[in-house]
């Protein structure tokens, strides 16, 4: 019974603490959609505005703005080919879920689960 009760606990308290973020499910318009507007040329804009980034080619003496005018120049072909190479996603979106989190949580939860359910049937 009291197993129960803790396992009951765990799982009220790991449905509580789990973190939940909105769906996201925009509308966009056919032209954005033909354009491509997230596409590598976007993804590999987004990387090289990132403060790390930034900062590092910085440091090796590298122009924010020379950069940004080389990856404007590149085709669509060659921009696609160095996202690939760089393992960018196509929309440019860094993350921002928190699936890793829940996972292991509920990882935990099921291990402690086990452990009580072999502690119980050994007792018996």
């Amino acid at each position: 019974m009291v197993a129960k009760r803790i396992l009951c606990t765990l799982l009220t308290a790991s449905v509580a603490l789990s973190p939940v973020a909105p769906a996201r499910a925009d509308m966009i318009s056919t032209q954005a959609a033909v354009t491509g507007a997230h596409g590598p040329r976007d993804a590999l804009f987004s990387l090289l505005s990132r403060p790390e980034v930034a900062g590092r080619l910085a440091a090796l003496g590298v122009e924010q703005r020379l950069l940004q005018e080389r990856v404007a120049a590149v085709t669509d072909a060659e921009a696609l080919a160095l996202a690939t190479e760089l393992n960018l996603p196509a929309g440019g979106d860094y993350g921002g879920g928190g699936g890793g989190g829940f996972g292991a949580v509920l990882v935990i939860v099921l291990l402690i689960a086990l452990l009580i359910w072999w502690v119980n049937r050994s007792a018996s």
